[in-house]
């Protein structure tokens, strides 16, 4: 029983950290637009400090669940990433934004 359920419940935190597919609901402050980001980060409210946790745990937990490495970079760095996507990108989400840095982390690993 122990075996199941410890199975079941990788089942759910990989579904959670792997990239969206049919069928596939998100919730929390991913969902919010990369223009909330960049209004809530100029205005430097409480909200950015939820959104900038969100993207910290959702690169935390794709690089403990995940099959692949990611660059080790600090929260500045992984802040930067997502001001410059959604400066590029505001009408994609959040939850987008950190998909794509974890991407990006994939790729440069050293």
């Amino acid at each position: 029983m122990r075996f199941l359920s410890v199975s079941l419940f990788l089942v759910f935190a990989l579904t959670a950290v792997l990239p969206a597919v049919a069928g596939y609901q998100s919730y929390g402050i991913g969902v919010k637009s990369c223009g909330a980001w960049l209004q809530e980060r100029k205005s430097r409210s409480v909200d950015w400090y939820q959104m900038g946790q969100w993207v910290l745990g959702y690169v935390t937990a794709y690089g403990y669940y995940g099959t692949n490495d990611l660059k080790k970079v600090d929260g500045y760095a992984m802040t930067a990433w997502i001001d410059n996507y959604c400066q590029q990108n505001p009408l994609e989400d959040i939850e987008t934004a950190a998909q794509q840095l974890v991407e990006s982390l994939k790729a440069n690993v050293r």
